[in-house]
């Protein structure tokens, strides 16, 4: 079953997920406590708090801030999701550019957090990338897929289903016209010399 990204419903069967393989992941030597605030949620009041934790030398997360944490970072819920479900490297590097991630507090910290997540990508044929890759397709599964329609200031924005693949339209018949009629003749031209 599928549930909407950082819901109670989703944060409960990550953190089942992750405990799953918790005896088989390498330990995170990087520690980060770094608190997320979410913008544009499309569910509850259109913002919440959660937070990112590796100081146990294990990814944590959970709603809610942390009291003493290395960071702060503000982001949409897009934005959020590409972090944390679909872990493109590059959208979340275009999201830190374009100014739409806030970031207050030790960024050290998060640089080599993210380094880590780097190196570990470039060899994904270690036991560790692989495992991360599992759990992150099964992180994927439980996540609803969604797209956030910007509904201005006001309520939160409306959550549309996203298309699972879309069929292609379908073609036009074919309409065959009838041949064109060949040009007229030319007058054949008498030349007087």
């Amino acid at each position: 079953m599928a549930f909407p990204f950082l819901s109670e419903e989703w944060i409960v069967a990550a953190r089942e997920i992750r405990s799953r393989y918790e005896d088989q992941t390498p330990t995170i030597p990087a520690s980060v406590r770094a608190n997320l605030n979410i913008n544009e949620v499309p569910f509850g009041d259109g913002s919440l708090q959660a937070h990112l934790d590796t100081s146990s030398g294990r990814m944590e997360m959970d709603l809610g801030h942390l009291d003493a944490a290395d960071a702060t970072l503000t982001m949409d819920y897009a934005t959020a999701r590409s972090f944390v479900v679909d872990q493109d490297p590059t959208a979340i590097m275009q999201a830190v550019m374009a100014g739409k991630v806030k970031i207050q507090g030790d960024l050290s910290k998060l640089m080599a957090m993210a380094s880590l997540g780097q190196s570990a990508g470039a060899d994904s044929t270690s036991e560790g990338a692989l495992l991360a890759g599992r759990i992150a397709h099964e992180i994927k599964g439980i996540t609803e897929s969604t797209t956030v329609k910007s509904t201005g200031p006001g309520p939160a924005p409306a959550r549309v289903a996203a298309p699972e693949a879309a069929a292609p339209a379908p073609s036009p018949p074919e309409v065959s016209a009838p041949p064109a009629d060949p040009p007229p003749a030319e007058p054949a031209s008498s030349s007087t010399d």
